[in-house]
């Protein structure tokens, strides 16, 4: 079985801010990590999971309920701990 796999994931936002309407495009192609024999899904499922894990264990995660993960996740660090997993969000300039 051939387990080389590629993972593409787009964002598209649209909202205001500062009273302008405001567009954001984001873009994470994924690849299968031979060093390590991981699925790109594995990492692209399993990292943003651990990391929250993480950050809950670290205290910044406090709350306890249903949330949307952008009331409750710290961005920055949550985006720098999948950078540091070769996870890339790239910001496309439209």
């Amino acid at each position: 079985m051939n387990n080389r796999d590629v993972v593409l994931v787009k964002l598209l936002g649209k909202g205001t801010k500062d009273g302008k309407n405001v567009d954001l495009e984001y873009t994470v192609i994924d690849y299968y990590d031979e060093d390590n024999d991981l699925t790109s899904m594995m990492r692209t499922t399993a990292f943003p999971v651990s990391i929250n894990a993480q950050l809950i264990e670290q205290g910044l995660i406090g709350e306890y309920g249903v949330f949307g993960n952008e009331e409750i996740i710290p961005t920055s660090q949550f985006f720098e701990e999948l950078k540091k997993r070769n996870i890339i969000f790239t910001k496309n300039m439209g």
